[in-house]
C-alpha cells in the first residue's frame, strides 16, 4: 500500500519557526513516503528569499526518501517567485 505524507500551510517568512520545520522534515524522512503532497500557503509573502528557501527545503525533503523519484514542485515555485500567477492560484 502506498504511503502518502501531506503537509500544508508552511508559511516560510518572518515568523517561521525553524525548529518546528526541522521536526516536520525529520518525521517525513522517517515515514519515507511514496508521495509527498504539499498544499496551502508556502510563504507569507512572495518575496524572493522565502520563495527560494521553501523551494530548497521542500525539494530536499522530497528527495530524502529513496522512493521519491520525481518532483513537480520546482516549476510551480519558480513561476510564483518570478511574478507568474498560474501556479499560485
Amino acid at each position: 500500500m502506498p504511503k502518502i505524507a501531506h503537509i500544508s500551510d508552511i508559511h516560510f517568512g518572518k515568523n517561521f519557526d525553524v525548529e518546528v520545520w526541522k521536526n516536520v522534515r525529520k518525521r517525513i524522512e522517517e515515514f519515507n513516503p511514496d508521495l509527498l503532497v504539499v498544499s496551502g500557503d508556502l510563504v507569507d509573502h512572495p518575496w524572493p528569499f522565502p520563495m527560494l528557501a521553501v523551494k530548497v527545503e521542500l525539494l530536499a525533503c522530497a528527495r530524502a526518501a529513496p522512493r521519491n523519484r520525481s518532483c513537480s514542485l520546482s516549476r510551480a515555485i519558480t513561476t510564483c517567485a518570478y511574478g507568474g500567477t498560474s501556479a499560485c492560484a
